[in-house]
């Protein structure tokens, strides 16, 4: 907890010129000077770098929350788990992100359904203890998707990527529990886990795997060059725990 108010903090500092906006759902739209009663009006009226404080509590909604500017989104109280995920039907919320070049989306303390992440060059995307059902990543050059206590109920998985081998799409994950798949199976990304505890099958091409847990581990090649023709900067699997297999095809490890 200090380090996630640490973090806000500094985020807060460095947008200095940015605004706060503040999501309440009991206060009527266009009452109460930059607060507005759904997350999705809020993201409307907000502007690149400007941070959403949500009031604590639960969120209904028939449609994915569209994040498509640079911007934070926490709880008012940093306590607090903002719950957007409901008991199902219409409640089962999915979250989006997509937006321009170079834009950076930072999330903490949120329960939703489905991220998906579009294909973004530039992109930093920061998520910060969530709670998901799953996460859909679709890769682009030099995009970071940064992860921390992050809890998945089924599966993370990467889909093509548009980025190359100089501008891989990076998959970082610390302290992250996935209770069934995490598939970085493409080729362009660099995936760097560690800490994590995967419950089925591990399955990357290029990156690191360190003191983790999962059930199969499995690294694959990368067509056309890539992992298996790069020999200085090596695939690292340290001190994981394997409960059943581990598979790896062609390719260089330290």
């Amino acid at each position: 907890m200090k380090s996630l108010l640490t973090s806000m903090a500094i985020l807060l500092c460095i947008n200095v010129f940015a605004n706060t906006i503040f999501v309440d759902p009991s206060v009527t739209a266009g009452s109460v000077a930059n607060t507005y009663p759904s997350l999705t009006s809020a993201i409307a009226a907000s502007s690149n770098g400007d941070t959403i404080f949500i009031a604590a509590g639960s969120y209904a909604s028939t449609s994915p929350i569209i994040i498509d500017k640079s911007l934070t989104i926490a709880p008012q109280d940093s306590n607090e788990i903002i719950d957007f995920y409901g008991s199902g039907g219409a409640n089962n919320i999915d979250m989006n992100v997509n937006g321009s070049a170079g834009m950076n989306v930072r999330l903490f303390n949120l329960k939703f359904n489905t991220l998906n992440l579009s294909a973004i060059n530039q992109a930093n995307i920061i998520l910060n203890n969530l709670s998901i059902s799953s996460m859909n990543i679709n890769g682009a050059a030099d995009m970071k998707v940064q992860m921390n206590n992050v809890n998945c109920a089924n599966s993370i998985i990467a889909n093509a990527s548009t980025a190359s081998v100089s501008s891989r799409t990076k998959v970082y994950l610390i302290d992250c529990n996935i209770n069934t798949d995490l598939s970085i199976d493409q080729d362009y990304y660099e995936l760097i886990c560690a800490r994590c505890t995967i419950g089925v099958n591990t399955t990357f091409r290029y990156g690191s795997f360190v003191v983790s847990k999962t059930n199969n581990l499995t690294v694959n090649s990368e067509p056309g060059g890539g992992n298996n023709a790069d020999t200085l900067n090596k695939i690292l699997i340290v001190a994981d725990t394997i409960s059943n297999f581990f598979n790896y095809q062609n390719d260089n490890y330290k």
